[in-house]
């Protein structure tokens, strides 16, 4: 051994006089072994790796729906802007739309129709009272085209008289045709 530089004596090192190495388990669980720390550990990242997949595919789906969601609205403007043109047109055409359900009863009118008959919009018609605006000349001729039309599914067009509600008389074009949904 060569003396220590300037006369000192060379220190000695002691090793400590334990080294412990071991875990600290929460809970009361036992300390866990290196491979069962590795496997819950690779288990960890399998969970973070199946989440990351989840988090993507529910980005996706958010992606695809707000797409969606655009698309529905771009449709849902093209919808009301040809709604309002074929009413404008009907407006200025004075032609109108009805629909009957046969097995309902119900009768649904377009806004001109009620123009038509000089009715408010809140009007709920029914069958019987959209006839009972015929003359009663005009009355069995627009019964027996309506009725053919449902048994039989034969279109018709008629050229009939109207009284209005306020009284006034028109005539009137209709045509119908049975379509079986």
């Amino acid at each position: 051994m060569t003396p220590p530089p300037h006369g000192r004596k060379p220190r000695l090192r002691r090793p400590p006089a334990k080294v412990k190495a071991g875990a600290h388990a929460a809970g009361g669980q036992e300390p866990r072994s290196s491979a069962a720390t590795l496997k819950a550990l690779h288990e960890l990242q399998m969970r973070q790796v199946d989440l990351e997949a989840q988090n993507e595919e529910l980005r996706a789906t958010r992606h695809e729906l707000e797409r969606q969601q655009s698309q529905n609205a771009q449709l849902r403007h093209r919808l009301q802007n040809s709604q309002a043109l074929l009413q404008e047109a009907g407006r200025m055409a004075k032609v109108g739309g009805w629909e009957f359900d046969v097995a309902t009863r119900k009768q649904v009118w377009t806004e001109e129709i009620y123009h038509i008959h000089e009715l408010p919009l809140s009007y709920q018609p029914t069958v019987s009272q959209g006839i009972a605006f015929y003359t009663a000349a005009a009355r069995p001729i627009i019964e027996r085209a309506v009725q053919r039309a449902i048994e039989h599914g034969e279109p018709f067009e008629v050229e009939l008289d109207i009284i209005t509600a306020k009284g006034n008389h028109r005539w009137v074009r209709t045509m119908g045709e049975a379509r079986v949904e």
